[in-house]
């Protein structure tokens, strides 16, 4: 025999594939086996022990967490609901009122609605605007 024959009795990776699929083998009927057993074990009936124990054993009313959760979460949902305008309206107000908001109004409402003699005018513009944001604000807010 040459050097360069191939020499089917003396190569090391065959044997050693053919342990490792030797092991696998047998790693894989053990694991079929215990499998076999719980399937056999989960389907025979209870023994009398364990019916005895069922019947003995208290049945409690367990209250779900859920149940809980779901009426925190509906009272949550309510009162972020129901307050939801009153909230929107005050913090409107509380924008529209300070010097900053006032100074704007004077500067870019025409004169004669700014003239301290039409207060009239200018609260009622002012008012108008209150109510254009409030409800733009209120509609996105509701799609949301």
């Amino acid at each position: 025999m040459s050097d360069y024959e191939y020499q089917e009795q003396n190569d090391p990776l065959e044997s050693t594939d053919e342990k490792y699929h030797a092991k696998t083998r047998n790693e894989s009927n053990k694991n079929i086996k215990l499998l076999n057993e719980i399937l056999v074990a989960q389907k025979s009936p209870p023994t009398l022990r364990e019916e005895e124990y069922e019947e003995e054993r208290p049945r409690r009313k367990r209250k779900g967490k859920r149940k809980g959760n779901d009426k925190k979460d509906k009272l949550f949902a309510f009162s972020v609901e129901t307050l939801k305008d009153p909230i929107l309206m005050i913090i409107l107000y509380v924008i529209l009122h300070t010097s900053q908001v006032n100074n704007l109004f004077v500067r870019y409402l025409p004169k004669n609605i700014t003239n301290p003699t039409n207060i009239f005018l200018y609260y009622g513009a002012r008012g108008g605007i209150f109510t254009v944001l409030y409800y733009l604000i209120h509609y996105y807010l509701s799609k949301c």
